[in-house]
């Protein structure tokens, strides 16, 4: 049987227990409780250049809601300042292209496709749309070729 993580704190959870032995996170009817923001955009910098493994939707969309509002925040920086928000804005891109690109090749994982179909991206509008389909589908609950479910608890 393969690990099971606990969604909070990262912690291996042993099998067929109702919550979290280091941080008491419940665990119920199978299925882990959503990620929170922040515990969500610590998760995946803890796993700054991880493209192994899986990643749940939940994870992914906060920290792209993180992203979201940095950017929002460094263009008023930007709008107001001028040199000093391109010189942030360019420092938080160098700073976090790496775990964008390893968090959607870990949520492409999570349904079972390759991380290479995030090159679709690549293609205008058409493989845009694509990658948002595949990103907003549900966890596949059975382990797959890249590793046990972390929504689901077997």
């Amino acid at each position: 049987m393969s690990e099971m993580r606990c969604p909070r704190c990262g912690n291996i959870v042993p099998p067929m227990t109702d919550r979290c032995p280091a941080c008491g996170t419940p665990l119920s009817n199978g299925v882990l409780p959503q990620l929170q923001f922040v515990d969500a955009v610590k998760m995946v910098f803890q796993k700054y250049a991880d493209f192994s493994g899986r990643s749940r939707r939940s994870e992914f969309w906060w920290f792209y809601l993180f992203g979201v509002i940095v950017g929002v925040v460094l263009n008023i920086i930007t709008s107001i300042s001028g040199t000093l928000g391109y010189v942030l804005m360019g420092l938080y891109w160098v700073a976090t292209i790496v775990p964008n690109l390893a968090v959607g090749v870990r949520r492409l994982h999570d349904i079972g496709k390759s991380g290479f179909n995030l090159f679709w991206g690549l293609l205008p509008i058409v493989g845009v749309i694509l990658l948002i389909v595949w990103w907003v589908k549900d966890s596949d609950p059975r382990p797959n070729e890249y590793g046990p479910s972390p929504k689901y608890v077997m």
